[in-house]
């Protein structure tokens, strides 16, 4: 697999990098429907690359990009969901820990002594989340990818079919995933 790829594949044309990138452009974040329509764009791009094409999309159709932008934040949402989930016991555990440190027990001799118990099991518990949370990123990085290859959001929802695409190239998801977490630490 080819990494060097991705990284040079938005210098191709940079009138069209320089457009993508005032879209995100941190005092735009303001606007929401610029941030929605780059997801769009991206989601674009995604597809097309799935599909062999070698170019980036014009814009042009900005509808088009609102449309998928939206269906973005619908499975950015859901899978999001899934993370709550996974990391609620260690939530409620952390938060247990800060409420014993405003009302802690007090010991025989009247010290103030809070459960440190509940803070090493969130901790614990936090860990054990860790790698179903990178399972679950990776999974909607492809949930994303085939929504952009097929133009129906329900097939990010497809979760079989998509945890079947991520043990069958697991290798290449997880140096993809080391290659991007390791760009967004030199960021």
């Amino acid at each position: 697999m080819d990494f060097a790829e991705p990284l040079s594949y938005p210098l191709k044309d940079l009138k069209k990098l320089v457009i993508g990138g005032l879209m995100v452009f941190p005092r735009m974040l303001l606007l929401l429907i610029p941030l929605i329509m780059s997801w769009g764009y991206m989601i674009k791009v995604a597809g097309d690359t799935v599909k062999g094409k070698n170019e980036l999309p014009e814009f042009n159709d900005w509808g088009y990009f609102l449309t998928k932008g939206l269906g973005t934040i619908l499975i950015y949402t859901l899978y999001g969901l899934f993370a709550i989930i996974i990391t609620l016991p260690a939530t409620i555990l952390y938060f247990m820990f800060i409420f014993s440190l405003f009302g802690g027990y007090y010991t025989q001799g009247y010290s103030y002594t809070p459960d440190t118990t509940l803070m090493i099991l969130a901790m614990i518990f936090y860990i054990i989340a860790f790698i179903p949370l990178i399972v679950l990123s990776i999974m909607e990085m492809i949930a994303c990818v085939r929504y952009g290859e097929k133009g129906n959001v329900g097939v990010a929802f497809e979760f079989r079919k998509i945890y079947r695409k991520f043990k069958t190239n697991l290798a290449n998801y997880i140096i993809g995933f080391l290659v991007l977490f390791e760009f967004l630490l030199v960021i």
